[in-house]
Parts: C-alpha cells; structure tokens; sequence
C-alpha cells in the first residue's frame, strides 16, 4: 500500500473520529449538533479553537465539519484571482495584475498569504497580507462570485490592482518617503 497524502488525512479522520466517539456523551442524550452554525462561523473567519469553545465541542470536531468549509474558501480564492484584469491593466486575470504589481517591490506571489471570509450571503471578502517595506502590508477585496464584480477596500488593494487614489497631503509625503509600492 502506498502511503500518500490521502491516506494520512484519512486515517487521521479516523483516529479523531474514533476519538470523539469515546468522548462524546450518547447521541439519545445529547443536543443537535449545529453544523450550519459552525460552518457558518468558520466561513466568517473564526478561529475552530473558539468555535469549538462557544458549543463546548472538540476542536476536532469542529475541525471535521470545517473542513468543507476551508476547501469552499480555498476554492473562492483561486477564483478571484482567475476573474478578467480590468481593461486598462496589462493582465489577463487579477492574479497577472497583483503579481505584477507585487514584482516592481521586489515581492513574489509565494509570500502572500490569501484569506477568503464571507458572512451570510454577502460576496467573498478576500485578502492578501505579505511583506513590504519592512512592515506587513494588507489588502482586502470585496468579491461577488456571481457577477465577478470585484471591490477594493482599502488603499493597498487599490494599488495592488493599479487604481488612481486620492492621498491626503500627511499620506504623499509618506508615499513619497517609501521606497516600494506599499
């Protein structure tokens, strides 16, 4: 038998789940689970140590129904950043656009971390955190799924994808005094 990456997350499933059967009190006596609920925080951005606290479950647990959940937010990144480049920009996606931008500061797309939340219904909030400039730069987009209708919500974001912004007299001066993009 080959032991690959499937089988260890399957027999680690297995081993938490054989170890919450035995910590777990009786299904007759104890309460619904609600998995909704708990998916729903995870998908909000809660931490499952947390989540797992607020229904007094094991994080475990937690981490078995959320695991749907990271795979639907992993998902939802990748997506983004296929969606078409705005016209005027010399991509083809937003990813072509971000790493390009990324590149003039001498930052390459595998130190980004991305992060995909959404609440309720809302569109996805996505965001890229990396180094620049000896401090942790942060950018956050708002993206509808349905229409591919992508938002910026702060400064960094706007830079990232080349959009004009308007700067404050303090912010030019620190525009100016900074080396890099960010």
């Amino acid at each position: 038998v080959d032991v690959d990456e499937t089988l260890e997350r399957a027999i680690l499933e297995a081993k938490q789940i054989r170890e919450e059967s035995r910590s777990a009190p009786s299904a007759s006596s104890s309460a619904t689970l609600p998995i909704s609920q708990i998916q729903a925080l995870i998908r909000a951005g809660a931490d499952p140590a947390r989540v797992a606290e607020r229904y007094r479950l094991s994080e475990a647990l937690v981490r078995r129904f959320s695991s749907a959940v990271e795979v639907e937010k992993q998902y939802a990144i990748e997506q983004f950043l296929t969606v078409p480049a705005p016209k005027e920009s010399r991509g083809r996606t937003t990813a072509d656009v971000v790493e390009r931008a990324l590149a003039l500061s001498g930052i390459g797309m595998e130190s980004v971390t991305w992060k995909a939340t959404r609440r309720g219904l809302e569109p996805w909030k996505i965001t890229a955190t990396f180094d620049a400039a000896g401090r942790t730069a942060r950018a956050e987009w708002s993206w509808n799924m349905h229409d591919n209708a992508v938002a910026c919500l702060n400064s960094t974001a706007k830079k990232l994808l080349g959009e004009k912004i308007s700067l404050s007299p303090t912010r030019i001066e620190n525009y100016y005094r900074c080396p890099c993009l960010f």
